[in-house]
């Protein structure tokens, strides 16, 4: 009987659970030490990453850390093996030979920090045997493994770099309740609440999922990581107003002229109007998405995001600004720091003015999209004036 009894379907589900405690772990360590990254980004869709995309983190001596993670419902039948290393469908790649290609990539380079393997499978005596620490020592292998193995890598040669930096972390905390009890221990209640953990655990799963989550680049800075896990900051208001993947534009020519108006035209304002439940609020959050993709500055607030949202107030204009602060903040630092900004409602005008002119000295526009109430919007912005 594995250790911890779940349904077949389950096993998956666990697998990814536990992946996203292993960079929770990381991102903890960040949130401790904000000097140890400049960032940490959760199933990387960079394709430098390779087959090492679990968690992928830029360090601050401008290094690369790449963590693959591998669960097993029962570590006891399922061992850290050669035979499960080497493994492969028909026609397949083994285990192997995708990460020591995702590493040969970065060998010369220079930017490889750190590249391993975390998972609560136990090694078996074979591959025991072939440790020294957390590394491979090809001595140690029998003659028929060493040859078979420098085979797969594709010689001796790539096989001694491969094992040279590729460490091996195993024997982990056995199962996923487990492991989220001792890093849950670790932060609550010195850091958070068991509320503010639960908050933690959703916006992890949201960052591993979604594309470019976190806003902008789907990559977790430090101020990331102060919103969702201290106690002394408020939360900033969910803004992930979601997108199908089949979305399409009601209408090509509306959308390209309307595109054009607010990245070329000369107009400070433009609203979008129709009759409630046409589609105006996914629009804009698709052109929110677009104007991302081209790499332009840009902040928002929905009024309204779901029927299973349960922000406490997404109309009270206090909360409003910090929600728009925040952004500014995290994604903009540039733009606001070293003016002295105050955080509070009354100077919202002022920070969305900083913004304004340090991107209008690269000369870009620096966009507000508001969902909904715009006549509210309208009185208390004064945004007639602007």
């Amino acid at each position: 009987m594995p250790k911890t009894p779940l349904k077949p379907a389950a096993i998956t589900r666990a697998a990814f659970e536990y992946q996203d405690l292993i960079g929770i772990e990381v991102l903890i360590a960040f949130y401790r030490d904000p000097g140890l990254y400049e960032w940490v980004e959760l199933e990387s869709e960079d394709r430098s990453a390779g087959y090492l995309d679990d968690v992928v983190a830029l360090r601050t001596d401008g290094k690369f850390e790449y963590t693959q993670v591998k669960f097993t419902v029962d570590p006891d039948q399922y061992p850290l093996s050669w035979e499960w290393l080497l493994e492969r469908k028909e026609h397949g790649t083994s285990r192997l030979k995708k990460w020591a290609t995702s590493i040969q990539k970065h060998g010369k380079s220079g930017v490889l920090g750190q590249a391993q393997l975390r998972t609560n499978r136990v090694p078996d005596a074979e591959f025991d045997r072939s440790l020294k620490g957390r590394l491979v020592k090809l001595a140690n292998l029998s003659p028929s493994r060493r040859a078979e193995i420098e085979e797969e890598l594709g010689g001796a040669a790539r096989a001694r770099s491969f094992f040279k930096i590729f460490q091996f972390n195993h024997s982990e905390v056995a199962d996923v309740q487990g492991l989220e009890q001792r890093l849950k221990g670790s932060v609550v209640p010195t850091d958070t609440t068991t509320d503010g953990w639960l908050f933690l655990r959703q916006q992890v799963r949201r960052w591993a999922t979604e594309k470019r989550q976190p806003e902008p680049d789907g990559k977790v800075r430090h101020d990331h990581l102060v919103q969702a896990i201290s106690k002394k900051r408020p939360r900033p208001i969910p803004q992930n107003f979601l997108v199908p993947d089949v979305y399409a534009v009601p209408s090509l020519d509306f959308h390209d002229r309307f595109l054009k108006r607010v990245t070329s035209g000369r107009s400070a304002l433009s609203i979008l109007w129709g009759t409630p439940g046409r589609g105006k609020s996914t629009y804009l959050s698709f052109l929110v998405n677009e104007l991302s993709k081209k790499k332009l500055p840009c902040i928002r607030h929905h009024y309204f995001l779901s029927l299973d949202d349960t922000t406490a107030d997404r109309i009270s204009f206090a909360d409003i600004a910090a929600s728009m602060m925040e952004q500014m903040a995290v994604r903009y630092p540039e733009a606001v720091k070293d003016r002295n900004l105050e955080e509070a409602p009354n100077t919202l005008r002022k920070w969305l003015e900083a913004c304004g002119e340090y991107f209008a000295g690269q000369n870009k526009k620096f966009y507000v999209v508001v969902d909904g109430l715009d006549h509210v919007w309208r009185e208390r912005m004064n945004i007639d004036q602007m």
